[in-house]
C-alpha cells in the first residue's frame, strides 16, 4: 500500500486575508475530496487503484495500491529510448486506461510521464488524479490546469473544452 498525505488547510504565508485563506482552504478540500471520489470510481488494470481514504482534523490520507517500480521519466532516463515494441505496449495500456476514464466521464487533465509508473512486471499504472474532473459531452470545462509544458492548445488559449480532447 502507498499513502498520499495531504495537509488540510492552507499554509499561512501572512499575506492572505482571512477570507482569502478560507476560500483557499475550501477549494483545497473540494479538490482533495473530488480526487478521492473520482479514483474510487475507477477499476482498471492500468490505473493505480484506491484502497482507502481517511480524513482527520489535519490531514487527508489516501491509500493506493503499491506499484513496485519507477516513474516512466526515471525509467526512460535510466534505460534510454524505448524500443518500438515496448513503446507500443505502453501506448496501448495508456490508451486503454484513458478510454476507460473517458467512457466513464472522467478526464485526468495532468497526464505526463511523471504520472505514469512502470511496475516490475513491465506494465504501466496511471497515478495522480488530483486535477481530474467529471465531464459531460454537452457541457464544458474551463479550468486551466495541468503542466504548462504539456498543456493542450485549448487550455493555453483559454477556450472551454469538453474534457477528453485535452
Amino acid at each position: 500500500v502507498a499513502c498520499k498525505i495531504i495537509p488540510r488547510g492552507s499554509t499561512d504565508d501572512g499575506h492572505q486575508s482571512r477570507a482569502d485563506k478560507e476560500r483557499a482552504d475550501q477549494s483545497k478540500e473540494i479538490r482533495t475530496a473530488r480526487e478521492a471520489a473520482i479514483v474510487s470510481l475507477l477499476n482498471h488494470p492500468h490505473i493505480c487503484g484506491l484502497r482507502d481514504v481517511i480524513r482527520t482534523n489535519h490531514y487527508w490520507y489516501i491509500f493506493f495500491e503499491y506499484v513496485n517500480g519507477p516513474q516512466m521519466l526515471d525509467y526512460i532516463i535510466s534505460r534510454g529510448k524505448l524500443k518500438e515494441k515496448q513503446a507500443r505496449k505502453f501506448s496501448r495500456q495508456i490508451a486503454s486506461a484513458l478510454d476507460y476514464c473517458h467512457r466513464n466521464s472522467i478526464v485526468h487533465r495532468d497526464l505526463k510521464i511523471e504520472n505514469i509508473l512502470i511496475s516490475k512486471t513491465g506494465d504501466i499504472k496511471i497515478i495522480d488524479f488530483g486535477l481530474s474532473n467529471l465531464f459531460s459531452p454537452r457541457g464544458h470545462l474551463k479550468t486551466f490546469c495541468g503542466s504548462l509544458y504539456f498543456a493542450a492548445p485549448e487550455i493555453l488559449q483559454g477556450r472551454a473544452y469538453t474534457g477528453p480532447e485535452v
